[in-house]
């Protein structure tokens, strides 16, 4: 995907997370760790969250992305479940 000037590589999330998409793609992610950048692909992004290290919680998820460790914690205080990646782990998958 081209963006600003700059061409990017398009990670599909879902399979990285081993999930199945419920709908096409609509929003690209631009996400950076160290030297890999990519952009990821998601239905649709609901906002943004600013979060601090002590705004996350232990991920007991059952999906296989928890599993993998590929998710640092879920967001405490939250009226919907939110589990927030690392970003380093999925792209070295």
């Amino acid at each position: 995907v081209f963006v600003r000037g700059k061409v990017y590589s398009v990670t599909d999330a879902s399979a990285i997370l081993g999930v199945r998409p419920e709908g096409p793609w609509g929003a690209y992610i631009l996400v950076k760790d160290g030297g890999l950048e990519t952009a990821l692909v998601a239905e649709r992004v609901e906002g943004v969250i600013p979060l601090e290290g002590d705004d996350l919680v232990s991920a007991n998820a059952v999906w296989q992305g928890a599993r993998m460790g590929l998710v640092l914690g879920r967001v405490k205080n939250s009226l919907q479940t939110i589990y927030v990646l690392d970003i380093g782990r999925c792209l070295a998958q």
